[in-house]
């Protein structure tokens, strides 16, 4: 893979622990991948099957691990980072995206869903994150 992130240079993230939501696809797959190539084990969260985003990742000889989750569910996302022992970057990417329509047409259960995910699945994420984040992670391995 041919990414941003330099694996040898100041951004390398070998010995690194990453989470990163929303990344069965998209963006977030891609970021997943990013991450994975400069050095860092990750683990993709999705309400999607992750499998095609770790077998990437894997394919390009990194270190990846997923799981289907929903992050608009607080135990949920507190489930899937229980077994980390520590976590040294987070990525909130998950997100969904409603249809254009006008204010008069707006369904109250599309509102309620990108709202969840867009900003309760972010807070929850990071709330469920925040035991690990402040903790000091062992020093870095190069």
């Amino acid at each position: 893979m041919n990414g941003v992130l330099a694996a040898g240079g100041p951004a390398g993230m070998h010995g690194q622990q990453a989470v990163v939501t929303g990344a069965a696809r998209g963006i977030g797959a891609r970021i997943a991948r990013e991450l994975a190539w400069a050095g860092a084990s990750v683990t993709v969260l999705d309400i999607h099957d992750p499998a095609e985003t770790v077998a990437a990742i894997v394919a390009d000889g990194g270190t990846a691990s997923g799981q289907v989750v929903d992050v608009t569910d607080l135990a949920a996302v507190r489930r899937a980072l229980a077994g980390l022992p520590r976590l040294d970057v987070l990525v909130t990417s998950a997100a969904v995206y409603g249809d254009t329509v006008a204010l008069d047409d707006l369904d109250e259960s599309e509102v309620d869903l990108v709202l969840g995910v867009n900003v309760k699945g972010t807070l929850w994420t990071i709330k469920a994150a925040l035991p690990l984040l402040r903790h000091p992670a062992p020093a870095r391995t190069s």
